[in-house]
This record gives structure tokens, sequence and C-alpha cells, in this order.
């Protein structure tokens, strides 16, 4: 018998923090607790000011800033 237990949140994070660092690897990411046991993204781009950093609980949000033209 298997049991398939879904990602936590914390988990899907991380997976999407490594995603990041494969994509754009200009940047350094790092995976944080939050409150209420929440864990978020930061992405800092010491090569440039435009933007610098980026937080958020939601990879989706870095996903599209990394993204966006400048």
């Amino acid at each position: 018998m298997t049991c398939q237990q879904p990602f936590s949140d914390a988990a899907r994070i991380y997976i999407q923090a490594e995603a990041l660092r494969r994509a754009f690897p200009a940047w350094s990411f790092a995976v944080h607790a939050w409150p209420a046991g929440r864990a978020r993204i930061e992405a800092v781009n010491p090569a440039s000011a435009d933007p610098y950093a980026l937080i958020s609980t939601d990879p989706a949000e870095i996903w599209a800033e990394l993204r966006r033209p400048r």
C-alpha cells in the first residue's frame, strides 16, 4: 500500500525557489519562515538596482515580476 500525501505549502515554496534559481541564475533566492506558519521567498539581485529585491509568500508574484520586461 502506498500513501500519497500532497506537498505542504512550505515544500511548494522550496520547490518554486529552486525553479527560480535555475531560471534566474543572477539572482539569489532564500526561503524564510513567515508568521502563521507560512513561508516566503526572498529574491535579491546584487548586480542590479531595478529591482534589487523581491519578497513574497506567493511564488507566482516573483515569477511574474522577474519575467516582466525592463
